[in-house]
């Protein structure tokens, strides 16, 4: 009898029209209310004809399509008033479905599903707080057996890079709707889940040495959420999450976390770190720069995977995040200076690309350069290398080479206040250095600007 009508729900609103799953919704509701169907039926409709034509609907209604059907289903299921009834309705119902998104390699239309699972486990919370709690312990878990199998993970399940990252946005999704509209005891839920899932992942990244590039990608990708962190700060819950990072970030890791295949990803939940506990952990920073900045040693410059070029892929954001929690003290370092003069030599009979980024390197560290008796909370750079660094390696190059201008022209745009650093180093540079310096500006007329100042200087 109800056939026509489902595979008519199969084709979806094929305009995209977001009203026609809003007339759905309101549909499904005078449905169950009114009774006038089985609560049984209505979930096959919804998994048979919904869910069906929610997947073919295209971006403009695809949200609204599965938060739709995503809530019809979790609705009819949470008014199923016989609790064996209901759980059972709820595993091989609406659990296939969320453990299938988290669990396989399939493509999905991620954000739309992301944000429709977070809107319908928080809709069931709210009405059976037992029932989501034991959804979301059951997919805590099954991240966590995921980790002990990360050597051998089961054939038909996601990578644990795919998987983790699904669990991580549909976490995080949840404590940002959670930030905005609380709903008793689901946070505590979530929070103990979240708790155990990191405690686990950490123990996993010790023991694995740095040789678990996926896991420690994971734990930065959560660090670097501001939900995720307000929460360590303040949630009591994740309190043991915070002493196990504190142990994690020992000196001895660090250093070897940055030297492993996992450095990348590494630098990222280190920056987060700092953001978290700044002045409480202050070894962690100055562990960090150490290591990247040594005072002697091959710093390896021209290797395009070297620590300083995987450091100065931050994002300037990131680095501007550490400001008001890291004391920053710019280094001093003269071992810089002469790698980066000795590369720039050697680097004269290299490949266009491989001149190109040693370039880029050059101007990436200069642009973060600053004074720590000058440093504001308003300096676009200043967090790296100190002045005296930044001017030495600027004159170290050979000005009559073809790099040199290019390097000037795109720091100067970067940091338009470092020529007057410049000017204020000239003592220090040498008389012979700065005349040729303005010769080739002028020559160049590349920052006519730059020009100008040099007279008023």
């Amino acid at each position: 009898m109800y056939e026509p009508f489902v595979k008519l729900l199969c084709k979806g609103s094929i305009t995209s029209n977001a009203d026609y799953w809003l007339r759905l919704k309101t549909l499904f509701d005078i449905l169950r209310t009114g009774k006038l169907v089985e609560t049984s039926e209505l979930i096959s409709w919804v998994k048979d004809g919904l869910l069906v034509g929610a997947a073919k609907e295209l971006r403009p209604s695809a949200g609204t399509a599965y938060e739709v059907s995503y809530n019809i289903l979790i609705d009819l299921i949470s008014n199923i008033g016989d609790n064996e009834t209901r759980m059972d309705n709820l595993r091989k119902d609406f659990e296939v479905e969320l453990h299938r998104y988290l669990s396989t390699n399939e493509t999905f239309q991620g954000a739309y599903l992301n944000q429709a699972f977070s809107i319908a486990l928080l809709a069931l919370g709210a009405k059976h707080l037992g029932d989501f709690d034991y959804l979301w312990r059951s997919e805590c878990q099954w991240l966590r057996n995921l980790m002990s199998n990360v050597l051998t993970p089961p054939e038909k399940e996601a990578s644990f890079d795919i998987a983790s990252q699904r669990w991580v946005d549909l976490t995080v999704s949840m404590l940002q709707s959670l930030n905005k509209h609380t709903v008793d005891g689901v946070l505590t839920s979530i929070l103990e889940g979240l708790s155990g899932t990191l405690e686990a992942a950490l123990r996993t990244a010790s023991n694995m040495k740095g040789t678990w590039t996926d896991g420690m990608s994971f734990l930065a990708s959560i660090s670097e959420n501001s939900s995720f962190r307000e929460s360590l700060r303040n949630a009591r819950e994740l309190q043991p999450v915070k002493q196990a990072v504190l142990e994690f970030m020992s000196s001895s890791n660090i250093i070897q976390q940055l030297h492993s295949p996992s450095s990348t990803a590494f630098i990222r939940f280190l920056f987060s770190c700092c953001v978290l506990f700044g002045e409480e952990a202050l070894w962690i920073w100055e562990t960090f720069i150490r290591e990247v900045l040594p005072e002697s040693g091959d710093l390896n410059v021209r290797s395009p995977d070297s620590l300083l070029a995987q450091v100065l892929q931050i994002p300037q954001r990131k680095w501007e995040s550490l400001r008001g929690r890291v004391k920053l003290q710019p280094v001093n370092s003269q071992n810089l200076v002469h790698e980066f003069a000795s590369a720039i030599n050697g680097a004269k009979t290299a490949e266009a690309g491989e001149k190109e980024r040693l370039r880029e390197l050059i101007v990436s560290t200069v642009s973060l350069r600053g004074n720590a008796e000058v440093i504001s909370i308003t300096d676009l750079a200043g967090i790296l290398i100190s002045d005296e660094t930044a001017t030495s390696i600027f004159w170290s190059l050979d000005q009559n080479s073809d790099s040199f201008l290019p390097i000037y022209d795109s720091i100067s745009r970067r940091d338009p206040a470092f020529l007057g650093i410049l000017l204020q180093s000239q003592t220090a540079a040498g008389d012979l250095k700065l005349p040729t310096f303005i010769y080739r500006v002028y020559q160049s007329e590349t920052d006519h600007q730059g020009y100008m100042m040099l007279f008023r200087f």
